[in-house]
């Protein structure tokens, strides 16, 4: 299966409807004659006297079997009717979820939305998610169900606000139940300054309102299905990933004795020096997860501690040109590194099982989004007089992302290429080869309506600059991702192609609607976080995401495929985020579980959607 040749440039295949995912929420629920669904999206806005008005905004969903291979996604519906930016994203990303969540093979898969009137905000990703999974499963909606909140690459549903409003509005429009995200159920009244209670303010209006932590729920709650079908039993990482994750547990534990060791006297703080004797006795009592967890927080701030005091000590005696062109030789350095890395994944997995072809460029997350990172950073530096303490910030940013291509991202590959990749009903090369063509079409799709809202809406804001380099490595990903041919490839191309659209995507949806969970902008890439605020979102989403993986991973190993990978990374971030909580370093234990996650997701979605168009494993 071959498409036509082309770059995956903006706009190609992505046709802007604006309103549709990100602030309305649709109204009237049915099932088309054409196949279609119409979702009810609930909104609130702004108007002019300083008031939030609320209502509800019927989407409909349609998707179709496309003509020639290739993920599309009609937008322009939406856009000829005044729907803005955060809706394009919203939509994209909802089609992208959902069709992740659906099984359904991307490259049989044509998305297109119609909305009513102007409309844009956040709030509607996840009911569209829900029309998308709805149209392609061709399940039928329930009347009188609505619902309202972003939607994350794993699945799970982010917070919004104005939800009083919004639920006020569907009570108005004659809805039995509201769904809303965790951690709305309490909000502060704008014009007094009260508190209201979301589920007592529903009760009093004849409408049930319910949390919904993800799509998984909300569907059941839309249709009375379920997206999966869960086997009931925990998942396991598996012998063969077991012995992977203890050697890297045990290489991780040697380095950070080696780094802390020939380190000079003063350099590494006691902070460090004691989560990585806290790394080396859960190694001992064989608890990996944790030991792995905490190892990769010590190392990460052992190399920032050490790069900066380098490039302090280089500006002091020789001057910022003499830091500036350490910098760009480490850079330089680490580049070369992480091609070789990557050439060294793709073309093992080519001659191994599906799972490996699949799960490597998951893996490679860890190489492509810190590949971005330092051409953010080289970008940076030439800019005139950054002064000493511009170039020590940014060697942190070098150091993160050297210690992920040297050390984590070979770990998670190792990991991901763990098994006998020879289980029964192998789909065939040409066949995983076009399903990856199609994922990156659809996910490159999905960030590149991330890339245009932040650049039309949040960049003026100023979003972006140094020292935040989120969005500067993101516009990296967007450039490389815009040079992908739509084609199908050879297997170590498409391995790679996908590798950087997932970190795209998931990158993208970070900046979309991450924040609202998280709290931490920045991330701390470079940087220890811990002046940023601990979410109280964030036990939820990092819990919620890990919950995800292991259900589809369940599910999956109980019919025999390999999916040990995704459930060790998200067993060892977990084990960070909660061995770290209530210290400084929460954030960062917060961060790391939650991308693993994210990540993870993505390729357990890949994993069920082959099996699924394969006919089953």
């Amino acid at each position: 299966m071959v498409a036509e040749r082309g770059a995956r440039r903006r706009g190609t295949g992505l046709l802007a409807t604006p309103g549709l995912l990100l602030l309305v929420a649709i109204a009237l629920t049915g099932c088309g004659s054409d196949g279609s669904r119409t979702v009810p999206v609930l909104w609130a806005a702004p108007q002019s006297d300083g008031t939030i008005a609320g209502g509800i905004e019927p989407a409909k969903v349609k998707v179709e079997s496309v003509g020639e291979p290739g993920f599309t996604l009609s937008l322009e519906d939406i856009a000829a009717e005044g729907a803005g930016d955060q809706w394009q994203a919203a939509s994209s990303s909802a089609a992208a979820v959902g069709t992740l969540l659906s099984g359904a093979d991307p490259n049989d898969v044509d998305v297109s939305f119609e909305v009513t009137g102007p409309i844009d905000g956040p709030s509607g990703g996840a009911a569209l998610t829900i029309g998308v999974l709805a149209a392609v499963r061709g399940d039928q909606l329930r009347s009188g169900v609505t619902m309202t909140g972003t939607v994350n690459p794993d699945g799970s549903i982010g917070p919004v606000t104005n939800v009083a409003t919004k639920v006020q509005a569907a009570a108005e429009d004659g809805y039995e139940t509201v769904l809303i995200p965790v951690g709305t159920e309490v909000e502060t009244d704008p014009a007094t300054g009260e508190e209201v209670r979301i589920k007592k303010l529903g009760r009093s209006l004849g409408v049930e309102v319910r949390v919904a932590p993800n799509i998984g729920t909300a569907y059941r709650a839309f249709t009375g299905n379920n997206i999966a079908p869960g086997s009931g039993s925990p998942p396991s990482r598996g012998a063969a990933v077991d012995t992977v994750a203890r050697k890297s547990t045990s290489d991780l534990n040697l380095r950070l004795t080696g780094v802390i060791g020939t380190s000079a006297p003063g350099v590494i703080s006691t902070s460090t020096r004691q989560r990585a004797q806290e790394a080396a006795d859960a190694g001992r009592t064989g608890d990996l997860a944790l030991s792995y967890a905490l190892g990769v927080d010590a190392l990460k701030s052992a190399g920032r501690e050490i790069a900066r005091a380098e490039v302090a000590a280089t500006f002091t005696s020789a001057g910022g040109q003499a830091a500036v062109r350490l910098l760009e030789d480490r850079i330089t350095e680490l580049e070369k590194k992480a091609k070789e890395v990557t050439g060294d994944a793709v073309t093992r997995a080519a001659d191994r099982g599906f799972e490996q072809q699949l799960l490597v460029p998951v893996a490679l997350g860890w190489v492509t989004y810190s590949t971005a990172l330092l051409d953010a950073v080289r970008r940076d530096l030439t800019k005139p007089d950054l002064g000493r303490a511009g170039l020590v910030e940014r060697a942190g940013v070098v150091a993160d992302a050297g210690a992920s291509i040297e050390m984590f991202g070979p770990d998670a590959i190792e990991a991901a290429l763990a098994g006998s990749g020879s289980g029964p009903d192998q789909p065939e090369s040409g066949e995983v080869r076009a399903f990856l063509s199609g994922y990156t079409n659809f996910l490159v799709r999905g960030g590149q309506a991330s890339e245009q809202y932040f650049e039309k809406v949040i960049e003026a804001s100023g979003l972006g600059a140094a020292p935040d380099y989120i969005y500067p490595a993101f516009q990296a990903l967007g450039r490389e991702a815009g040079e992908i041919p739509t084609g199908t490839d050879p297997m170590e191309d498409e391995m790679t192609q996908a590798a950087s659209a997932i970190s795209f995507f998931v990158i993208g949806a970070i900046l979309v609607g991450g924040d609202s969970i998280l709290g931490l902008p920045g991330f701390g890439i470079g940087e220890d976080i811990t002046t940023a605020r601990e979410s109280k979102l964030l036990p939820s989403a990092v819990r919620g995401a890990t919950s995800t993986v292991e259900y589809w991973a369940s599910d999956l190993q109980s019919r025999g495929v390999e999916a040990g990978y995704p459930v060790w990374s998200t067993e060892w971030g977990l084990a960070g985020f909660e061995a770290l909580r209530g210290t400084d370093r929460a954030p960062d234990g917060a961060v790391l579980a939650l991308e693993e996650a994210w990540y993870a997701a993505i390729g357990v979605f890949m994993l069920e959607g082959i099996t699924a168009s394969n006919g089953g494993t």
